[in-house]
């Protein structure tokens, strides 16, 4: 079992979408159940603020 390691390394598609500068954190819901209910949680608290994006997060997690 690992901690908090930096396995990937994540490149930004092109405009148009605007450059975040930061630390990203990867999750794979499909082998983590912990990864999972952190997604929905997010598409939860989101949503009011962005409910295409919350949507499109619970669209995908159905595949899992």
């Amino acid at each position: 079992m690992y901690g908090l390691v930096q396995k990937f390394k994540i490149e930004r598609n092109p405009e148009p979408y605007p450059p975040h500068e930061g630390e990203y954190f990867v999750l794979l819901p499909k082998k983590d159940r912990h990864a999972f209910a952190a997604m929905l949680t997010y598409a939860n608290s989101i949503e009011p603020e962005n409910p295409i994006l919350a949507k499109g997060i619970r669209e995908w997690l159905k595949v899992y």
